[in-house]
């Protein structure tokens, strides 16, 4: 949203609001390289236990070839 708002595209009913909040956020952490960040988001990011066992999304991506710490940009 915030990129919207600087190129000209402001939406008055959405400032205040959780998800534009959210939105600038997670707009400006694009900017971080991964190995600064998301790592550490991604291993306090849990999902529902599969049989028996809780994964953190950290965990599960690096299952799936994932590893975001290797990364240089997103």
């Amino acid at each position: 949203m915030l990129m919207a708002e600087i190129h000209g595209h402001v939406v008055r009913e959405a400032e205040g609001s959780e998800d534009y909040l959210t939105s600038t956020v997670f707009g400006h952490l694009r900017y971080l390289p991964p190995d600064v960040f998301w790592e550490d988001f991604f291993s306090k990011a849990k999902g529902l236990p599969v049989s028996g066992m809780e994964k953190t999304l950290s965990h599960a991506a690096c299952e799936a070839g994932a590893n975001f710490s290797r990364y240089s940009h997103l």
